[in-house]
């Protein structure tokens, strides 16, 4: 598997999740063609053979997911992207741009409430904010919370 970020702007947390599960990373280039559009331009880091998980903040119309899932295909990924995001906007051709034949998973968390989910995973935030509200009320280390301690999800193993 490889962590792909969508663009410069999502690179340091790439970055840190790379290097947390010991996966290589890469980044997708790409520029503006107006205010609400944009075009992948190419791929920085090697995909070839690589399960891409691509994580960002905000899915809105999905237009940069599916550009970016074509651009690692014709890199060489293996058609089985994961997409990982925390908040599912999803406006306008979202779930048709998500439905892309090269996209195996979506996995959004719950801070978005989705009106109809054709089968994307929703990962409770509710959890890590009790044990934060927690840790503040008996004075224990919040920032504790962000080192992952448990096992790793078989979609990030590089099979």
């Amino acid at each position: 598997a490889v962590i792909v970020s969508p663009d410069a702007g999502r690179a340091e947390e790439a970055r840190r999740l790379s290097e947390l599960l010991e996966l290589p990373m890469a980044m997708l280039a790409k520029r503006r063609r107006g205010p609400t559009e944009t075009e992948v331009t190419y791929v920085i880091g090697e995909v070839k053979g690589l399960r891409p998980i691509l994580i960002d903040d905000i899915v809105s119309t999905g237009g940069t997911i599916r550009r970016g899932v074509e651009a690692l295909l014709a890199a060489g990924a293996r058609p089985e992207a994961v997409v990982m995001a925390t908040h599912p906007v999803l406006v306008g051709p979202a779930r048709e741009n998500l439905a892309h034949e090269g996209i195996e998973r979506v996995v959004f968390t719950d801070t978005i409430p989705l009106a109809e989910n054709p089968g994307y995973v929703v990962l409770s935030t509710a959890p890590l904010l009790a044990e934060a509200i927690r840790r503040v009320h008996t004075h224990k280390s919040v920032s504790e919370l962000l080192t992952h301690r448990g096992p790793v999800d078989p979609l990030f193993s590089s099979a």
